[in-house]
């Protein structure tokens, strides 16, 4: 990832905030997005989560349903019948294949496993992997981002990571949270606040009402056993 913003940037001279960045970007989102892929068809067996029986919509739900508006509404106030119009929303739907496989399903699920094994809670799952989340998005600064802009977008990622962990054990649908993932990130690179002033406001509140429910739904699970989380696994899993 970093090494493809910064080639992106270096010898495109395009940066990560610059128009047309995810039109030079898109192939090595495409390349990374098949590797996670092909990771999961590969390890399946290791990569897959036992979940048990169990799943609630009503978090996911609200979280969704206002991004899902302002996807549509993009979609046709911004709508050009051309690549720079498409290429964002492509990119953006592989960012969200190639994240939620990587940090929900892989790394998530890894953690939960072991937790689930030493007999603790999945609150430590939760925050080593939003943490982690939060980490990849460091290398945004090779892509000339400055340090201030890349570590607030740390701190959201990491908030982000909390509540993809939550919903993930709610709903337990990885095809879920690639979706929810997708539209909010193709909301944010419509451009919809050069036509409505008042969109970036949404969006600060749309922010704030997902962290909260990440963080009242990491409260309601900081006793929850990860092994209660899980069907019951071979003693010889990983």
């Amino acid at each position: 990832m970093g090494a493809g913003m910064a080639y992106v940037k270096n010898s495109k001279g395009v940066g990560y905030s610059d128009p047309g960045f995810l039109e030079h970007f898109i192939w090595i989102l495409l390349g990374l997005a098949t590797a996670t892929v092909l990771y999961c068809v590969i390890f399946r067996r290791d990569a897959s989560i036992p979940f048990a029986e169990g799943r609630r919509w009503g978090a996911y739900a609200i979280v969704m349903a206002p991004i899902v508006v302002l996807f549509a509404v993009g979609m046709v106030i911004m709508f050009k019948a051309s690549w720079t119009f498409f290429a964002p929303i492509v990119a953006t739907l592989l960012v969200g294949i190639g994240e939620e496989i990587a940090f929900r399903q892989v790394l998530f699920g890894a953690l939960l496993k072991r937790s689930a094994h030493q007999g603790r809670t999945v609150v430590g799952a939760v925050l080593v992997s939003a943490l982690a989340f939060s980490a990849l998005h460091a290398v945004n600064v090779l892509g000339g981002e400055s340090v201030r802009k890349v570590a607030i977008q740390m701190v959201l990622t990491f908030l982000a990571g909390i509540l993809f962990a939550v919903l993930y054990l709610q709903t337990k649908s990885l095809l879920a949270l690639i979706l929810f993932h997708w539209l909010w990130d193709a909301v944010t690179f419509f451009g919809l606040e050069k036509t409505y002033s008042w969109l970036p406001l949404v969006m600060v509140l749309l922010t704030v009402l997902q962290s909260v429910i990440g963080l009242v739904l990491l409260l309601r699970y900081r006793t929850v056993k990860a092994q209660s989380v899980l069907d019951p696994m071979p003693a010889h899993s990983n």
